[in-house]
């Protein structure tokens, strides 16, 4: 503030700097004196209504920047001690907030505006949508946008954990091998198969069978609601998933594409081959191991009958190097959209020879062939080539899975017997 005067009485520019505000002078000095709280407070009441005209039972109204405030009554009303010069807030769930600035008036009319993008929000329920105000039973849904965050090479481990309710559970990470379970709020049944029905766009499928990049939307229908749609399959809950349709425009052209790594995390740590051997014979009491074997086996001077293996460590010794590549096309008129997808996924285990490739292509099509009849085409399909080391005949009659028992023999194999000979073989 600039004020000039000259020759004037200080009462009179006290007055203009400080405009009504409360002063004293002692000893030569100016002292400004408190105002009085009582002065200041004061109670106002108002009502908070909708759109309609309607009273709106619990909203809160809160003075801006204070934990000072209330919730309005069965009829709308509320009451609150505020100071002058503050602001309200005042939210409520379903609508857009409002601040509003306290003047002189001691009572407020406030209307609320509902929050359309909150309440339009469209869920898929069975063969259909409703928008999510309209929706009573329990559902949990993700869209294109949280799976895309995720260099996922299956629908299943971009799944995991993003949805409230829903466990899901990968027994390992052998490349093709995308299945894992769902469970939607645990294992309702112990004698029947505890799976979630499965719908991609409405037709019974498996989420290995799609692209992660196609999806749009994953709805996870929890409660038994469904089975009045689904019958008996839906005892478990249903997955939907719905893909991308084409968008009216001119051609839209997208890439996605992603390398990475696979690692074991950690792997079993074993003794020294001549330790097992010592340990074996302090354990049998009987001498299973010469000391001549035992040196053997430290020297390496008999390769061909007495080594120092590491099996588990050679057997996960890949690097498993993947790599994802997703191209787009979508548009269309008024009339008919379409959307052409085409997906590569390799992926190299981290056990040697063990690897898989896979094409994948979507056409999906729609077509207003009138105001009352709408055409929907949906065309998948896909090439995959699994590689995997195989076994001449069983080992100990175990399991018929030849890398199951690939990795159950390198955990049981003592380390003491060569796994290549001098010769190579």
């Amino acid at each position: 503030m600039n004020l000039n005067v000259e020759n004037g009485d200080i009462d009179n520019i006290l007055e203009q700097l400080l405009k009504g505000r409360s002063y004293q002078i002692e000893n030569n000095k100016i002292v400004l004196l408190a105002q009085s709280s009582t002065q200041q407070n004061r109670k106002i009441t108002g009502q908070v209504i909708d759109e309609n005209g309607e009273a709106i039972i619990g909203a809160n109204v809160v003075v801006k920047g204070t934990t000072n405030g209330t919730i309005t009554d069965i009829d709308g009303n509320f009451s609150l001690e505020i100071t002058s010069g503050t602001q309200l807030q005042i939210s409520y769930i379903g609508y857009h907030p409002r601040e509003i600035a306290i003047t002189a008036n001691s009572s407020y009319l406030i209307k609320l505006t509902e929050d359309t993008q909150i309440l339009d929000e469209v869920v898929v329920v069975g063969y259909g949508v409703q928008k999510k105000v309209n929706v009573v039973g329990s559902i949990a849904t993700i869209d294109a946008k949280q799976l895309e965050n995720r260099a996922q090479s299956s629908v299943v481990g971009a799944l995991t954990g993003q949805m409230p309710g829903v466990t899901i559970s990968q027994a390992g990470g052998q490349p093709g091998v995308h299945t894992g379970t769902i469970r939607v709020r645990g294992v309702g049944s112990f004698g029947a198969t505890p799976d979630a029905l499965i719908l991609i766009d409405g037709i019974p499928g498996n989420l290995s069978d799609i692209n992660p990049n196609d999806i749009a939307n994953i709805s996870v229908l929890k409660d038994a609601a469904t089975a009045a749609i689904y019958g008996a399959r839906a005892a478990n809950g249903v997955v939907l998933v719905t893909t991308k349709n084409g968008q009216e425009g001119k051609i839209s052209i997208n890439y996605n594409g992603y390398a990475g790594f696979n690692r074991a995390t950690a792997l079993p740590e074993y003794v020294n081959s001549w330790e097992y051997a010592e340990a074996l014979n302090k354990a049998d009491g009987v001498t299973r191991f010469t000391a001549d074997e035992i040196q053997a086996m430290k020297d390496g001077s008999r390769p061909d009958e007495y080594a120092n293996e590491d099996f588990v460590k050679d057997l996960f010794s890949g690097n498993g190097f993947q790599t994802g590549h997703d191209l787009s096309l979508m548009g269309g008129s008024e009339r008919s959209q379409y959307r052409v997808s085409f997906g590569y996924l390799n992926q190299n285990g981290i056990i040697p020879n063990n690897n898989y490739t896979r094409y994948t292509a979507r056409v999906n099509l729609t077509s207003k062939l009138s105001d009352k009849l709408k055409m929907t085409v949906r065309l998948r399909g896909d090439n995959a080539k699994v590689e995997e080391p195989n076994l001449a005949g069983s080992v100990d009659g175990t399991t018929s899975d030849p890398l199951l028992t690939m990795i159950q023999q390198s955990l049981r194999f003592p380390g003491y017997k060569p796994s290549v000979l001098s010769d190579g073989s």
